[in-house]
């Protein structure tokens, strides 16, 4: 009897422990701080637009609107989580909320050396000339209070062999001139309107490279609008001749009250715009500041703060590259009030 005696007790104390440790509850489990930090989630309600696609963008951060307060380990995660916009070259870029915020900020992302760029838009965002993939920080604030922070990804399509030879700015100009290894070419630079790419290589090899130029002769020389040619020619000198002419074009019209004259001076990449007013109107001549602004199909400019001489008349002068010369209408801003007139091409040489 005596040697199951000792076994026995052991069974006892055994079951005795099994029995604390399966009834003790068991601790929660909680997510590691760090862990809860990096989360990301897509926002469905929360779109970034271009002109032909729209993906949801992913909330980085809520309650600020610094984006340099979030660490790079939850920008890269939330760069996996996003889904590319299709876009195009110059394309703009829209945010859409369910409620629009008081305040949109946009910074760029540098993937490769994880650093916040400053802000690049306000708003809206314009999509870079150079294909491939970019990441945006877009920083919101409502007139409520709530700040939140998202990132977004875009992708720039290749749209042309020669796409990134084309001048980075929308609005410059690019003058492009393909040549044989022994050439002794030099594009002028007239100005900074325009930036001029110099690119040397046999025939064979400049057509494989840029299959969607005809380069079949060398030299040529290409004028590029944004990314459509203007212009084209294989002499040099015909070239030097377009880049440095000047045309002079005069507009006029007239309202109820204001006559309104505009001699533009032209040339590639640059333009100054003289302006002459004359008040017509019964009633007595304005004497405060009024604004005078210029429209095109494709850009409006202005100045503030001219004023009436004692012959009713204001003269101004604008820079900036009106290009299209079709299409002007001119407006007058007096006391909040705009009164439009209609300029018609009236000479030019």
């Amino acid at each position: 009897m005596k040697k199951y005696i000792v076994p026995a007790i052991f069974m006892i104390i055994s079951i005795f422990f099994l029995n604390i440790v399966i009834d003790e509850p068991k601790e929660k489990e909680t997510v590691p701080k760090e862990t809860e930090e990096e989360e990301v989630s897509t926002q469905p309600h929360i779109f970034l637009s271009s002109s032909s696609d729209s993906r949801p963008m992913v909330l980085l951060g809520e309650g600020q609107t610094d984006p340099s307060a979030i660490s790079a380990k939850k920008v890269k995660k939330a760069i996996k989580k996003a889904e590319a916009v299709e876009t195009i070259p110059f394309d703009q870029l829209v945010p859409t909320f369910p409620v629009t915020p008081s305040s949109v900020i946009f910074s760029e992302w540098q993937v490769e050396s994880e650093v916040l760029s400053t802000q690049v838009g306000s708003e809206s965002i314009q999509a870079p000339l150079s294909p491939g993939e970019k990441v945006f920080i877009l920083s919101a604030e409502w007139d409520d209070g709530t700040k939140r922070v998202y990132l977004s990804k875009i992708n720039v399509k290749r749209t042309s062999s020669y796409q990134q030879l084309l001048a980075p700015e929308m609005e410059k100009y690019t003058v492009m001139g393909f040549f044989e290894p022994d050439y002794n070419y030099v594009i002028p630079s007239t100005n900074a309107g325009y930036v001029k790419r110099e690119v040397i290589g046999t025939a064979e090899e400049l057509r494989s490279t840029y299959p969607d130029l005809p380069l079949d002769v060398l030299p040529v020389f290409y004028v590029f609008q944004r990314d459509m040619i203007m212009y084209q020619t294989f002499e040099f000198e015909e070239l030097n001749t377009f880049l440095t002419k000047e045309t002079t074009s005069i507009f006029e019209g007239e309202s109820e009250n204001w006559e309104v004259t505009l001699t533009i001076k032209d040339r590639i990449g640059y333009s100054t715009t003289d302006v002459f007013l004359k008040y017509k109107g019964k009633n007595e001549r304005p004497k405060g500041e009024f604004e005078f602004d210029v429209i095109t199909d494709t850009l409006s400019m202005g100045v503030a703060g001219l004023t009436l001489n004692e012959q009713n008349e204001a003269s101004t002068s604008m820079g900036g590259q009106l290009w299209d010369l079709k299409n002007i209408e001119t407006a007058v801003i007096l006391d909040g009030k705009e009164e439009k007139v209609k300029v018609q091409l009236m000479d030019q040489n």
